[in-house]
């Protein structure tokens, strides 16, 4: 089913990471792409999206990342790898006729994306789409720059689902666009300014 009103795509990327310095940034890859579409009409997520995805520059996750995650290995392992699985992410997108802007809670996710298009050979399925720094735009609405659990819990609300979970981070993002209206007029703002 194609959704025919105005869309905000948020996106959180969990990535190959460690604490000890031995996965250089360059080298991180994605491993999980969570995200969900925003009705810009009344920020209700419309849907949802998850994918694994199996690296191949650092194979084995490390136990820093699986912690932090929750990503186990027998997940990636039995993902498909970044130039089979975006196509995954491409129908997801497809079925959304008006995409306004895509969106993630600071540049990371963004830079991620472009590093492992590059890497992959494959194309930006966001291309054309403005990006919005959610951290950014939050600070500006509630003038505070804050990690995405304290701006949750800045708002008097719970973080629901596991933090660094792709899908969890990304529909917590939107439920901020409700528990702020500050928030939402800012984002309106910047979609349609």
């Amino acid at each position: 089913m194609t959704h025919k009103n105005d869309i905000l795509i948020i996106v959180d990327l969990e990535a190959t990471c460690c604490n000890n310095g031995h996965i250089a940034r360059e080298d991180m890859e994605i491993i999980e792409i969570g995200a969900c579409a925003v009705d810009l009409t009344d920020f209700s997520v419309v849907d949802d999206f998850q994918l694994f995805i199996r690296p191949v520059v650092h194979t084995q996750l490390t136990e820093f990342c699986t912690e932090l995650t929750g990503i186990e290995q027998s997940i990636v392992d039995g993902a498909d790898l970044f130039s089979l699985s975006i196509n995954h992410y491409r129908k997801w997108l497809s079925g959304f006729e008006n995409i306004k802007a895509w969106s993630s809670w600071g540049n990371y996710d963004k830079n991620q994306f472009e590093q492992d298009y590059r890497r992959h050979g494959t194309p930006d399925l966001h291309a054309g789409l403005k990006h919005l720094n959610l951290k950014n735009l939050f600070a500006k609405a509630e003038g505070e720059r804050l990690g995405l659990g304290w701006a949750i819990q800045k708002m008097g609300a719970e973080f629901e689902g596991r933090a660094h979970c792709g899908r969890d981070d990304a529909l917590n993002m939107a439920r901020l666009l409700t528990l702020s209206p500050n928030f939402a007029r800012v984002i309106g703002n910047r979609v349609y300014g």
